[in-house]
């Protein structure tokens, strides 16, 4: 290693003790954390210690989470599915979730995604539209196969024109009535 070349060596380290005895996900977006801050990219990181890209984005995702809460987590009061979902929560939602916690009125980690979604968590599988014309925020589940829409009322504006076209669509086509029911309004047969 060239001398003050400290992301090489802070590779050979990890290097050292991946081989040695896998590392637990906090030790590793540390250093995976450490190794960005020094220059090297997600794909570097990835071929380096044989991992895949997605796990590398994983552990850094973690590393963004909000202190206290990591800080819990290391003490084993948060659950590893609680901190999973904890990255796709923004900063606030972090924070707010976290002043919930330490007073225990936080929800239970299988509500967490519906709290930080406030009840709407819509998967983008759901949406009738193309999602490359969509310009609302979308969010990932960077531990599960689904993104969400951040924003269900921006989601619902393409969604209602989407179902309108399909509503035209169908009358086009022969159908003699198409009822369109409100977002929040039941269907009763």
């Amino acid at each position: 290693m060239e001398k003050g070349d400290d992301a090489a060596a802070l590779s050979a380290s990890l290097a050292e003790n991946i081989a040695r005895l896998p590392m637990d996900e906090l030790d590793q977006y540390a250093a995976f954390h450490d190794l960005v801050k020094q220059g090297r990219t997600v794909e570097e990181i990835a071929s380096h210690f044989g991992v895949t890209e997605r796990l590398v984005r994983q552990r850094l995702a973690i590393a963004k989470l909000y202190a206290p809460i990591l800080n819990a987590y290391r003490k084993q009061e948060i659950q590893p599915a609680t901190i999973r979902l904890q990255t796709m929560a923004t900063p606030k939602q972090q924070k707010d979730w976290f002043k919930l916690f330490k007073q225990d009125e936080a929800p239970p980690q299988y509500q967490l995604k519906s709290w930080l979604f406030d009840g709407d968590d819509i998967p983008t599988s759901n949406a009738l539209f193309d999602l490359e014309t969509y310009k609302g925020a979308i969010t990932s589940d960077l531990f599960g196969e689904e993104r969400y829409f951040a924003d269900s009322a921006v989601f619902w504006d393409y969604q209602s024109q989407a179902l309108a076209a399909l509503k035209t669509d169908l009358e086009e086509d022969g159908w003699q009535e198409v009822i369109l029911l409100d977002v929040d309004e039941n269907f009763y047969p």
